[in-house]
């Protein structure tokens, strides 16, 4: 992986109250196959950062892993016949809460330490 390119910021060198960027980088599968060395990947880098509505926080990922689940999405087609690609890839990870979107428990969650489970804006292959 000498030459893949970073989609995930250092945490120790970028604070919390960051200024929030307009676009990020982001992994997509384009093309699912049933041969793994066939998908077709790329990484975005113009993807627009989510802005985080009242009850939701915006997560600067720092970590998100490659489980043996990721590759059956990339290989598999859905049991609903939708393949939802092209999708930014990846169903779980962990990272910095950098903003809220309002609420008592959302507004209470910068700057804490988290993880997360199938984010609501795509996968968790992406910087926020």
């Amino acid at each position: 992986m000498g030459n893949t390119p970073s989609l995930i910021a250092d945490p120790r060198v970028i604070p919390a109250t960051q200024e929030i960027p307009e676009t990020q980088k982001a992994f997509y599968v384009l093309e699912k196959n049933t041969d793994l060395q066939e998908v077709k990947v790329e990484v975005k880098t113009d993807v627009a950062v989510p802005k985080p509505k009242s009850g939701e926080v915006l997560i600067r990922v720092v970590a998100a892993p490659v489980n043996p689940s990721d590759f059956g999405v990339w290989t598999r087609p859905s049991a609903s016949g939708n393949d939802y690609v092209p999708m930014v890839a990846g169903t779980e990870g962990s990272g910095i809460v950098i903003a809220s979107g309002g609420g008592f428990v959302a507004n209470r969650m910068v700057g804490k330490n988290v993880g997360f489970v199938k984010p609501k804006n795509g996968g968790s292959y992406q910087q926020y």
